[in-house]
């Protein structure tokens, strides 16, 4: 993420609000832009409208998109609780898997930025370093640990972003749910007996609680079933 220090910021004619920017602010208005529209809206000439500048004033910050994209990972990177009070590497591991999950859930359109980053800054590279150490506690060395934390993060990360159903945001939400079902449902029942039963939840995710444990059981169960887990010995 590059700053310049190339004077002030221009505003554009007849607006203002170019001296209350920092990254902060456009950061945040960025991760809400994206919230509501997807990442598709949010481009330099729109962030620039949105906050009354020219275009030119949103490079004094960012170097180009991909900056912007990147500190948008670190927002919600340093958002992740790495708390290490004690306990067993199992129950550490949860702790951390459970407060990732967590930060990403109200993000999907966000989420997959985080999957490609989590090496490019700080925040991300701390959460590299969290959970490492905690698969080295549960014995694994560092290759296997290099895999599976590679493994287990963009699994969270494919958690939240395939969710079934459209986001939250969609507009006509109900009624892309009810399409999706009733083509499923209308599927030659010879060939996709099992697709037709599940048409269902496939076509929405009814409680996202359960969706979500499920998938953090399932995570944690195959570190748990690897070879040498636990022992500190392979």
């Amino acid at each position: 993420m590059a700053t310049s220090k190339r004077g002030n910021p221009g505003r554009a004619p007849g607006r203002g609000g170019a001296g209350a920017l920092s990254v902060e602010a456009l950061v945040g208005s960025a991760l809400a832009l994206a919230d509501a529209e997807g990442l598709d809206a949010l481009t330099v000439r729109r962030m620039a409208a949105e906050h009354g500048v020219t275009p030119m004033a949103m490079y004094h910050y960012f170097a180009d998109k991909d900056a912007l994209l990147g500190a948008l990972a670190e927002r919600l990177l340093s958002q992740v609780r790495l708390d290490d009070a004690g306990g067993s590497w199992e129950a550490r591991l949860e702790a951390f898997f459970t407060s990732f999950l967590a930060v990403l859930r109200p993000h999907p359109e966000v989420a997959a930025l985080v999957r490609t980053r989590i090496l490019d800054g700080p925040a991300g590279l701390a959460v590299a370093e969290h959970v490492l150490g905690l698969l080295t506690a549960a014995g694994l060395d560092a290759e296997q640990t290099a895999e599976v934390g590679t493994y287990a993060l963009s699994a969270l990360v494919t958690l939240v972003t395939a969710a079934p159903g459209p986001p939250a945001a969609t507009a006509d939400r109900a009624g892309q749910v009810r399409r999706r079902r009733a083509r499923l449902s209308a599927l030659d029942p010879a060939r996709f007996p099992h697709v037709i039963a599940a048409a269902e939840p496939l076509a929405d995710c009814r409680d996202e609680d359960v969706y979500f444990d499920r998938g953090l059981a399932l995570l944690l169960g195959g570190i748990r079933a690897l070879p040498g887990s636990g022992t500190g010995q392979l």
